[in-house]
């Protein structure tokens, strides 16, 4: 079933009290009327004083009306009206965090007049699916215990994919991450990943990946829990070999990325995949795939990905507009988000990124997947707000991926 789009969504409140009714007001009011307006903070910031009592009153009077016209329903303690140490006022929607809010005050001594402006990026009557699902994170845990990635990725030209996807897997959470490449490209990666920890699969400079895949690296495939490859290895026929040889070793949870797939097309080893494999193909690389023109796969996505992810056994993330995600099983999520804004170079290995840092977390494929492109898409729906429908760098998301996971978490409270 689709979901309901995140959007943007304004709405204006605006309201008047008069100080002299208002006064009259407080003089009936009881412990119980304070307690159900005003948190504990505003009293004590307030010190009874009418005028800061009745300002604030208004405020959440106008933030209120605001929300009521995008269909929310907040109440008085929803809100906390505070002064800045400029004295300037502002207001604090809590657990709200999908809405910003600005208020402008005036007070002439007879009235207070509060214009509340409120933002809704993500709109509150989104409704997560039912493979959202995040992984538990235990105030006493360590690196050790939120899981190890291992991505193999980036060739001469293509450092940025390797980057990116393993970036992210840092930022969804991942405790540890290891990103291997090409000696060739290995001091560019050291010199531009901190908390990455990188190293070159090979000693022979090389700048793409070639030779025995399991030769030095077999004591980081003890360490991790899931792997990453295929963003920017390019399509070298040494490559193609190397890819096909790890995935018919490999017994660990994989993400297939990019050239990963290309690999597996080009070669004929689609045979290779199995359930604990994630595939995230662009309709390019799913055409490849299947052998057929782009133009049926984008006409027939959700049969594509369903009827592949069917006979391969894997779960398949056919990404676009409204990228859809599949499970062997016949089950099959649509993403609602759709925007120009991530037409840009290097989203797609940020994507490979969070699914395998999910997976590295102990998370089902198909739970990673859906949990994953959700992700992915409320972190661009975040930026969208200011950038508009273009001008996204693939890195831009990195930093917002916190912020969306902390966002669809209190969407998941909130069911």
């Amino acid at each position: 079933m689709m979901q309901r789009p995140l959007r943007n969504t304004l709405g204006i409140g605006i309201d008047i009290v008069d100080l002299e009714h208002f006064s009259q007001a407080l003089r009936r009011a009881t412990p119980a009327f304070y307690k159900r307006v005003y948190t504990q903070k505003e009293l004590d910031d307030s010190k009874g004083r009418i005028g800061s009592l009745a300002t604030r009153w208004a405020c959440k009077e106008a933030i209120i009306k605001a929300c009521s016209a995008l269909g929310m329903r907040i109440t008085f303690r929803d809100i906390e009206v505070l002064h800045a140490s400029s004295g300037m006022a502002y207001a604090v929607l809590i657990n709200r965090p999908y809405l910003d809010v600005e208020v402008s005050i005036s007070d002439d001594g007879k009235y207070s007049v509060a214009v509340a402006r409120v933002e809704a990026w993500f709109h509150n009557a989104y409704r997560p699916p039912k493979h959202l699902v995040f992984p538990d994170r235990s105030e006493t845990g360590h690196k050790g215990t939120f899981g190890f990635l291992l991505v193999i990725a980036g060739s001469v030209g293509f450092t940025g994919a390797a980057y990116l996807c393993a970036n992210a897997g840092v930022r969804i959470g991942a405790g540890l991450v290891r990103l291997l490449v090409p000696s060739g490209i290995y001091t560019v990666l050291a010199a531009k990943c901190t908390e990455v920890m990188v190293d070159a699969i090979d000693h022979e400079g090389f700048g793409f990946l070639k030779g025995d895949p399991l030769g030095r690296i077999t004591e980081e495939l003890d360490k991790a829990n899931c792997v990453v490859i295929g963003p920017g290895l390019g399509t070298r026929k040494e490559t193609r070999d190397y890819v096909v040889k790890f995935l018919e070793s490999i017994k660990l949870p994989v993400v297939i990325d990019a050239d990963g797939l290309n690999a597996i097309a080009l070669e004929g080893k689609q045979d290779l995949l199995n359930e604990r494999m994630v595939i995230t193909p662009h309709p390019g690389e799913m055409s490849r795939l299947l052998k057929v023109d782009t133009t049926e796969v984008n006409a027939n996505k959700v049969e594509i990905s369903r009827q592949y992810a069917h006979d391969r056994g894997c779960v398949v993330v056919l990404k676009g507009a409204n990228t859809c995600v599949a499970s062997p099983d016949g089950s099959y999520h649509i993403c609602s988000y759709k925007s120009a804004l991530l037409a840009s170079g290097g989203t797609g290995d940020v994507l490979a990124g969070i699914i395998g840092g999910l997976m590295a977390q102990g998370l089902e494929p198909y739970e990673a997947a859906v949990t994953g492109v959700e992700v992915h898409a409320a972190a661009a729906a975040y930026l969208q707000r200011y950038y508009g429908d273009a001008g996204l760098a693939a890195s831009d998301l990195l930093g917002v991926i916190p912020y969306a996971c902390a966002i669809l978490r209190r969407s998941l409270s909130d069911k």
